[in-house]
């Protein structure tokens, strides 16, 4: 496959969530602020499998799965993706959690606007990559460009995007609503014990144990459970993780108060509809 193959894409159109691949003449306007502080040397190796994902809903969309498929030349096929989604992202009874100075690094892409996505990253900043990208991407991308130079066709596909009222669109053969389901759980729950415990007036030294080995218990868990468990305990791991660190360097009172910002008190229900265009 050489870098003048059109990508093709498998988008929402339907529902109103569009893929434009980057080197088409319709995806210029969309992507001038992200690749004029770009390295070009970088942009002109990622440009071939990038794409434009335009939201022209009237919500934000808080989280999405992607996948390309390689068609290598002997007709069998490879897939490479991911899914983003941070848990704190859906609406608390129509309330975003999320300040506003904060929503671009959560990578949202609001109602009439549009994001820079790649195989193995994403833009949510012009300037993000100016410097070239870390590398652990680095290899992403040597892994891409092989593929791609062994495959006769790429195809993105959308496989789904989550709404911040928690509707999950497209055909989420990735199981992108479940995973986020578990992560949700996992990180309610830990905010949960910790606001709780707090405002029962258990002592602080026992707060901080037992979400220190709620901590560890759920990374010792590892390949033991099933994909949603581990997204669960992931997301159990990074929160109780975070509460330990503020603690550690605020205070116990401060490290409570950033779970209080976590916690909902009228969660959405995370509902796929299971609308595609193919």
């Amino acid at each position: 496959m050489t870098a003048t193959t059109i990508l093709k894409v498998e988008d929402l159109s339907l529902s109103q969530v569009r893929a434009i691949p980057a080197s088409s003449a319709e995806a210029q306007p969309l992507i001038a602020h992200y690749v004029s502080g770009m390295n070009s040397e970088l942009w002109s190796r990622l440009r071939p499998l990038s794409v434009v994902v335009v939201n022209s809903t009237d919500r934000s969309i808080v989280g999405y799965s992607v996948q390309w498929e390689f068609t290598l030349l002997d007709g069998k096929k490879q897939t490479r993706g991911y899914h983003y989604g941070r848990p704190d992202a859906v609406l608390d009874g129509g309330r975003t959690k999320i300040p506003p100075e904060h929503r671009v690094n959560a990578r949202m892409i609001e109602p009439l606007a549009s994001q820079l996505v790649f195989p193995m990253t994403q833009i949510s900043h012009p300037t993000q990559l100016s410097h070239g990208i870390s590398a652990s991407s680095g290899d992403q991308l040597k892994d891409i460009e092989l593929l791609t130079m062994e495959s006769s066709g790429v195809v993105f596909k959308l496989d789904a995007v989550l709404l911040d009222n928690g509707v999950v669109l497209g055909p989420d053969t990735t199981q992108f609503a479940d995973a986020y389901r578990s992560a949700f759980a996992g990180e309610q729950d830990i905010v949960r014990f910790i606001v709780t415990s707090a405002a029962a007036g258990v002592p602080d030294t026992d707060v901080i144990e037992e979400v220190r080995t709620r901590r560890d218990k759920s990374a010792l868990a590892g390949d033991m459970e099933d994909n949603s468990g581990q997204v669960y305990n992931t997301s159990l791991f990074t929160y109780a993780n975070e509460f330990l660190n503020v603690q550690k360097i605020s205070g116990y009172e401060s490290a409570v108060s950033v779970a209080r910002e976590h916690l909902y008190q009228s969660p959405p229900h995370i509902a796929s509809l299971n609308k595609q265009n193919r």
